[in-house]
């Protein structure tokens, strides 16, 4: 009976989180009449959206719509908002691969499904390299923001350091996002490695608590500055990846200039 009653409030405002694809010249206030798709947070299945990237890029190769010269990688850009160092998010039983690490199969061929989201859904596999994840080597510190730590006593002088790497990856087959096995991949990938409450480890053993805060998450007047640092840290990851981004763009452009010419 009890179940009952609470699953008659139902949605209880519940769809919200999971809102309605919209057919053609369907309004907005009629989207829930006629419902074919439903959007989900990427969290629960696959967070960097890079798989449907190349996908799509693969896609455009394909039919022209985009310049990938013979035997050339594709270059790409990824803003990873979690951890290099992290091998899973949740806790104790509740845990699901990494979001960046779940992309490298190390030349293991990947299940089909595997657990999302605090381990609890089971989603299809986001893996589309053949490489394992880079080795801790191949990271190298690009932003470095002064903090305190204040989950631990005595409060902690630390800083929060972001790392970035450059690898050449292989692409595998993975028919749940349309990826194409073959493709050649070079990619930046800039971690900015800041700890968080809950996101973006979902409370795994890199959560702490820093001062001025950088809450992915509203806690009302809880923790007044939980949201303090997200200025300064946008600062300075703006003047940091500055650098790096450059190097990797320069590198496209040679090998884009005319034999024996030289890039513009």
């Amino acid at each position: 009976p009890v179940i009952a009653r609470i699953a008659s409030c139902f949605p209880f405002g519940l769809q919200s989180l999971a809102p309605p694809l919209l057919r053609a010249k369907q309004s907005v206030a009629a989207s829930e009449e006629d419902v074919p798709f439903r959007y989900l947070d990427g969290g629960y299945a696959e967070n960097t959206a890079l798989p449907l990237t190349l996908a799509k890029m693969q896609r455009d190769c394909g039919a022209g719509a985009m310049r990938c010269p013979t035997g050339e990688p594709l270059d790409v850009v990824l803003v990873n908002d979690g951890n290099s160092n992290g091998d899973s998010d949740g806790f104790g039983p509740f845990k699901s691969p990494d979001p960046l690490r779940a992309l490298f199969s190390a030349g293991e061929p990947p299940a089909d499904w595997v657990r999302g989201m605090f381990g609890l859904p089971s989603v299809p596999n986001p893996a589309v390299f053949a490489e394992a994840f880079p080795a801790a080597s191949a990271w190298r510190p690009y932003c470095s923001v002064p903090t305190t730590r204040i989950d631990v006593w005595p409060h902690e002088q630390r800083n929060i350091t972001s790392h970035v790497a450059e690898v050449l990856l292989t692409t595998i087959e993975n028919r749940y996002y349309g990826v194409a096995a073959g493709s050649k991949i070079r990619l930046l990938v800039f971690s900015l490695d800041i700890p968080g409450v809950i996101w973006p480890g979902l409370l795994n053993r890199d959560t702490e608590v820093d001062r001025p805060g950088h809450a992915r998450l509203a806690f009302g007047r809880l923790l007044p500055d939980s949201f303090a640092g997200h200025a300064s840290m946008a600062e300075a990851q703006l003047a940091a990846m500055g650098p790096p981004l450059r190097q990797f763009l320069a590198k496209r452009a040679v090998r884009a200039a005319p034999s024996g010419g030289r890039a513009q």
